[in-house]
């Protein structure tokens, strides 16, 4: 394992992130005491974050190694491909990307973009 958080910002490496779901199964009270997740695999099964084979049975789909945890890293990073378009600082290179400390918080912008508004811009 590389010690890297896993995320899709890295295609080439974790596409296959888009195939699952996940999805708390309580509402979260304590931050300490987070609930567990359920994890609906791409063949519709499901899995709880804290079952005993949590790791095995993601690292075989993914195809490496894996480890869910807490967020407890101090110094959190993960890897990102720039793919080759012109105007990018970087281009076809995988970069170390930092992240705030003890988090898995993605510091990057989402656009959410819904039916209505594509219809709207139509």
């Amino acid at each position: 394992m590389s010690g890297k958080v896993a995320s899709a910002k890295n295609p080439r490496k974790w596409g296959k992130l888009f195939d699952f779901r996940a999805a708390l199964i309580d509402s979260p009270q304590v931050m300490e005491n987070i609930p567990p997740v359920r994890i609906t695999f791409p063949d519709g099964t499901n899995i709880f974050s804290d079952d005993d084979n949590i790791d095995p049975t993601l690292s075989k789909v993914l195809g490496r190694d894996v480890k869910i945890m807490r967020a407890s890293l101090e110094k959190p990073s993960y890897e990102e491909y720039w793919p080759d378009i012109e105007g990018l600082a970087q281009r076809q290179k995988v970069t170390d990307e930092g992240m705030p400390s003890q988090s898995f918080f993605d510091i990057a912008v989402i656009h959410i973009l819904t039916t209505s508004t594509i219809n709207h811009l139509r």
